[in-house]
């Protein structure tokens, strides 16, 4: 009887042992997220982690670039090449998918932790950037966006980052699929990690509307996102560090599509004072062909906003954003046969 009890517990245990072994050797060789690879270069055709790419890369030379852009994936268009010809700065691009306040805050104290002060730091904002508050580094864990364990704090968050990774279901269940079906899909997006410049390899048409679209945003996240604006200006000033705001060129609708932000831009204003923008009837914001998609404007845009002749007092892009409101809503009143509703340039005289 004892025999046979053994045998069958040494049987149960080899299996969960095999079965643990096979899983983390199939999730770290497969690694469809690129946690445990560090290329120069990659070509992608699915969701990856740039958040720990880009560290990878950034981190052991950070002592170089005098100048770092932060934001979400729209942030990447503001290439390195741009940035040293308006500015004259050598730049990395730390633009990820879905960048978060929290995620621009910790790599920040990392920064100035590891004495890598830059000179200037380009933070891009948009309409919807209240949309854009939640922290990665917080359960339910997002496979291609959880911050690198080197910058988050949290007590044992490494051991959960890196476990994650490689045993855990939603791991196996993503990297087996990847394995089987999206290792065929086409290459969409080429990353150069050495400078963190991203291209995006898709063209989509679209529609953009005059007048606004609605986006929804909370005052939870307009309280917890000014804080945190505020502890990266007193961390960059304490430390020497310029701030540049940058206004993301979306389709003129996306623009002006919620009174949310003009609430959240005039709380920061007395904090930064200026933005870099694209004037609000510039053409280019209401023709589909300068952009890859509706959410992702293209680098010529991107180009433009770093002019130093765009940089305005941020009071006049509020008064810019409440025009094109009003001309919006005062043509929706008298949209009648034989009116034109002057939506596509709703600023000009």
């Amino acid at each position: 009887m004892f025999n046979h009890y053994f045998r069958y517990c040494l049987f149960i245990t080899l299996f969960i042992f095999f079965s643990s072994l096979l899983i983390i050797t199939s999730n770290y060789c497969i690694d469809k997220y690129n946690i445990f690879t560090d290329p120069d270069y990659l070509n992608a055709k699915v969701s990856i982690n740039d958040r720990v790419l880009k560290f990878n890369k950034f981190s052991p030379r950070c002592r170089e670039f005098e100048a770092i852009v932060f934001g979400t994936s729209r942030s990447v268009m503001y290439h390195t090449t741009f940035i040293h010809e308006q500015y004259g700065l050598k730049a990395y691009n730390f633009g990820v998918s879905a960048e978060s306040f929290h995620g621009i805050l910790r790599k920040l104290q990392w920064i100035i932790k590891n004495h890598c002060k830059p000179k200037t730091i380009f933070i891009p904002l948009n309409a919807d950037q209240l949309l854009y508050m939640t922290d990665f580094s917080l359960p339910p864990y997002i496979l291609n966006r959880m911050d690198p364990p080197d910058i988050v704090t949290l007590k044992g968050y490494k051991s959960i980052f890196y476990l994650t990774y490689v045993f855990s279901l939603p791991t196996t269940k993503s990297n087996l699929l990847f394995l089987f079906k999206d290792s065929q899909e086409p290459i969409r997006i080429k990353y150069n990690f050495l400078t963190g410049d991203t291209q995006y390899l898709w063209d989509e048409e679209f529609a953009i509307d005059g007048c606004p679209v609605k986006i929804e945003n909370n005052k939870k996240n307009l309280k917890q996102a000014i804080n945190i604006l505020q502890e990266i200006k007193k961390i960059a000033d304490k430390s020497g560090i310029d701030i540049v705001l940058l206004w993301n060129p979306l389709p003129i609708d996306y623009q002006v599509g919620n009174e949310q932000i003009l609430l959240f831009l005039e709380l920061i204003g007395p904090l930064f004072h200026f933005i870099n923008r694209i004037p609000l009837e510039d053409h280019r914001l209401k023709d589909s062909r300068y952009y890859y998609d509706r959410n992702h404007f293209k680098e010529s845009l991107a180009k433009d906003v770093l002019l130093l002749t765009n940089k305005i007092n941020i009071s006049l892009l509020i008064e810019e954003i409440r025009l094109h409101q009003s001309a919006c809503k005062n043509a929706r009143l008298s949209d009648q046969p034989g009116i034109a509703p002057r939506i596509l340039n709703p600023l000009q005289p």
